[in-house]
């Protein structure tokens, strides 16, 4: 006949001290992974409250020219994209982007579908502007929001930035970052002959290009 060996009582607490570490430690695991994933979470919130994000709707505003005259931005019609550069008068990350912006609205407007609106949107006065516009020869589209406050409707709160709107009214592309290479070009033109394709709604084209 098998015979079971009795553990005594301080085998008993030792086993038990043991398994309450294995769970204790199995606690701290889950808690660690779970702040990790809040922290994970809360930095993707950050990021989508710190620029427009791709599948975001904007509102329609109605803005002048320097030249005088009134155009519509944040809508438009199918087969149509609308693209936003956003600047400041005395950023020197704009100024670093100038020479590529003006490559992308030449490659834009020269669409021989006329597929394409280019807006310059100057986040300074109307006279820092147009001094600005006439040194640096911007194109003529040069425009200004009505207020800050719809600048940050369009959740924009940092410049140089760099937009792509569908004929949904949605943001499809957002470069927040200094534009000063080929590749940024090709990627906005890349969006925009997307953003102007006509069809069903998406989630968006373009994933967001991180900050620099």
């Amino acid at each position: 006949m098998r015979q079971f060996d009795i553990m005594t009582g301080s085998q008993l607490r030792r086993y038990a001290s043991v398994l309450a570490i294995i769970v204790a430690s199995g606690v701290v695991l889950m808690l660690a992974l779970e702040v990790r994933a809040l922290r994970l979470y809360e930095g993707e919130v950050r990021r989508l409250r710190a620029f427009p994000h791709v599948g975001q709707w904007v509102p329609t505003v109605r803005v002048r020219t320097l030249a005088g005259d009134s155009v519509t931005i944040g809508e438009t019609s199918a087969g149509r994209a609308q693209v936003m550069i956003v600047l400041t008068t005395t950023c020197e990350f704009c100024r670093a982007s100038l020479e590529h912006w003006k490559r992308l609205s030449s490659a834009l407007t020269s669409d021989s579908e006329h597929r394409y609106d280019v807006y310059w949107v100057s986040g300074s006065s109307w006279d820092s502007t147009r001094v600005y516009a006439e040194r640096h020869k911007l194109p003529s589209m040069v425009v200004k929001m009505p207020s800050t406050k719809m600048l940050r409707a369009f959740q924009i709160k940092s410049v140089p930035m760099t937009l792509v709107l569908d004929h949904f009214w949605r943001v499809a592309y957002v470069h927040p970052s200094v534009f000063d290479n080929q590749a940024a070009v090709d990627s906005v033109l890349t969006a925009a002959r997307r953003a102007a394709a006509p069809g069903k709604m998406d989630s968006g084209t373009v994933a967001l290009v991180p900050q620099r």
